[in-house]
């Protein structure tokens, strides 16, 4: 679960939707094994890539680092590195139209906060390896 007693949390997770808000801002909807999913603001999300380690992406496996604004379950990212890209999915149709199923369903199924769904990542992360 995100803490709600220190201002920063150190997440790992995977980008399961983005979502323009505004000119250059984006929310997001992240899964992590720590977590579960979560939502978080990226303020200059689109133009910004060296916070981020270069563009924010569908289904890139990142890590996050979030900071918790004074409205509880609030959080705006602050920086990201890129743990892992599924380059894969960008060759292969197939592969990717069943990744984006999958990411749908965890985005869709799966609610913020869930503590049971964090025993649901790694299936995740397998099914988008393979």
């Amino acid at each position: 679960m995100l803490s709600q007693s220190s201002n920063t949390n150190l997440l790992s997770g995977v980008i399961v939707s983005l979502t323009t808000h505004g000119e250059s801002n984006l929310i997001i909807r992240c899964f992590s094994k720590e977590a579960g999913k979560f939502s978080c603001y990226v303020r200059g999300g689109l133009n910004s890539t060296k916070r981020f380690s270069g563009k924010l992406d569908f289904l890139d496996y990142r890590t996050f680092e979030l900071d918790s604004s004074k409205k509880e379950g609030s959080y705006y990212l602050s920086a990201s590195a890129i743990i892992k890209h599924f380059s894969d999915l960008s060759t292969n149709i197939r592969k990717f139209e069943a990744a984006c199923f999958i990411a749908e369903v965890a985005d869709k199924l799966i609610h913020e906060g869930d503590p049971g769904s964090i025993f649901l990542f790694d299936p995740f992360i397998e099914a988008l390896e393979s």
